[in-house]
């Protein structure tokens, strides 16, 4: 559904002209999301309606991916958690994932871990790299 931003003379326009069910629609998710961020900064969860937004938006984010994408991130996470920074680079490269994968816990972990693995085996640049495409946390 595509979303309108109601301070353009452009967006409040094209709104206009769609069908009277379709604005209907609109306007009914819009309360609904309204809602959301209400509950959100009224619990706690949220500090701001901006924040409540930032989540909503996050958790609205499912991606889907193809069984040869999952196969990948899976190869991924393996080199990586034993420190195999080249050869996840190469799985990343030939089977491209969302951003959002990358950067999700679980690749996260396993960049953590494989930043140990090589830190306690002595190999520092490995270490770094992996540091360095995956930030960690201090």
């Amino acid at each position: 559904m595509e979303k309108f931003d109601f301070t353009k003379i452009e967006d409040r326009e094209k709104f206009e002209k769609l069908p009277k069910e379709e604005r209907d629609k609109i306007g009914d998710e819009a309360q609904e999301e309204a809602a959301k961020m209400q509950a959100k900064v009224e619990s706690g969860e949220a500090k701001d309606y901006a924040e409540a937004e930032r989540l909503i938006n996050r958790e609205k984010k499912e991606i889907i991916l193809t069984s040869e994408q999952e196969d990948a991130k899976q190869r991924i996470i393996n080199r990586l958690s034993k420190g195999h920074i080249n050869s996840a680079f190469e799985i990343k490269e030939a089977f491209p994932l969302p951003e959002e994968i990358i950067s999700s816990p679980e690749v996260q972990e396993a960049a953590k871990q494989g930043f140990i693995n090589r830190l306690s085996k002595g190999y520092i640049n490995s270490a770094l790299k992996i540091k360095k495409a995956f930030p960690l946390p201090e």
